[in-house]
């Protein structure tokens, strides 16, 4: 009887001891991340049911992660935390993916992280899965992985009729001397119908006044969807510095988009006429070189110009041209004579 009470108690106690052993393995056996809750947040005002999004939304998931080792029995540390969202097919058919920085996490202790989307520009009115999924490896086995799973849903909603002047600048917003420059637009149907749109451009101080038309398509993916143009603007040389508005105004369906640029005129500064420079000359005075004038009487010797003027009308040349004189003289004499006696 007595053994018999001996080997139910050994019986007991490895039983017990068995316990004590197992007891941490099977608790570490399974996945022991828990996501404890998850909101989601459009342009930073937060979404109470369906996560409804426009395109070029910012869409933020703040997801809490809990670690369900409890501390008071098996203090485990998860480490290396990574969240991984994916919103599905919504970027023309492919996957937006995100993920976080990655953090660890005592037992019984919980963590919230941000995942941060853009809503593309182009996308279909539609709803998009978005998965969820969390890993973390144990702290006491390497080799054991913690994984969990969630998903929801993202809906986008587009307006029937959405026309959207994306880009509206002035290539030289500040005119001076210069008075052109040009207006580049561009134009994006967001709705998912076609439509017809005449755009204007005008302001009546300028006298501006240019317009366009254009069909849209409703296919986001498209360039047909799309529209861009260049208008030249002039403006009249006599025009006031001043700041003048431009209304870019596109019309469709009853329905108008507008944007209102500003055109800076500055007065331009005219050239001025440069003055003639004077100069001025100095004339400095020069030392009178000029010999004093010696009064008195002074004789003058002749010159070699006065011995040979008297050399010459005392010489035989001089003599000879006297003669010939004589000759002439003598010759229109005796031809007046025999002139005036054939007369007679």
């Amino acid at each position: 009887m007595v053994k018999i009470k001996l080997i139910k108690l050994n019986a007991i106690i490895i039983g017990l001891i068995l316990m004590v052993c197992v007891a941490p393995l099977t608790l570490a056996a399974g996945n022991k991340l828990s996501i404890e809750e998850i909101k989601s947040y459009v342009n930073g005002k937060k979404d109470s049911g369906t996560v409804d999004v426009n395109p070029e939304d910012t869409l933020k998931f703040k997801i809490k992660v809990e670690n369900l080792y409890d501390d008071s029995v098996n203090d485990i540390e998860i480490q290396d935390i990574e969240i991984k969202v994916t919103i599905k097919d919504i970027d023309d058919g492919d996957d937006l993916e995100e993920e976080g920085d990655g953090f660890d996490l005592d037992a019984s202790d919980s963590e919230t992280e941000t995942i941060e989307f853009e809503i593309p520009l182009e996308v279909d009115d539609d709803s998009f899965d978005v998965e969820i999924e969390i890993t973390g490896d144990d702290g006491e086995n390497s080799s054991l992985k913690h994984t969990i799973t969630d998903s929801l849903t993202v809906r986008v909603k587009k307006e029937n009729h959405e026309v959207v002047i994306r880009r509206a600048e002035l290539t030289s917003p500040t005119l001076k001397c210069s008075r052109t420059t040009s207006l580049d637009t561009n134009i994006i149907n967001m709705g998912t119908n076609e439509e017809e749109v005449v755009l204007k451009v005008t302001n009546s101080e300028l006298e501006l006044s240019k317009q366009t038309s254009f069909d849209l398509g409703d296919d986001p993916f498209d360039d047909d969807s799309k529209f861009s143009t260049l208008f030249t603007i002039s403006v009249d040389k006599d025009a006031d510095a001043g700041i003048y508005p431009i209304t870019v105004r596109a019309d469709y369906d009853g329905r108008t988009a507008e944007k209102v640029v500003e055109l800076e005129i500055e007065e331009c500064e005219k050239k001025e006429e440069k003055e003639e420079e004077e100069v001025v000359v100095t004339i400095e005075e020069e030392e009178d070189t000029t010999p004093e004038l010696i009064t008195g009487l002074v004789t003058a010797e002749p010159t070699e110009t006065t011995e040979e003027k008297s050399s010459f009308l005392e010489g035989p040349g001089f003599i000879a041209l006297i003669v010939g004189v004589d000759i002439l003289i003598i010759v229109i004499g005796v031809a007046l004579i025999f002139g005036l006696a054939k007369r007679k």
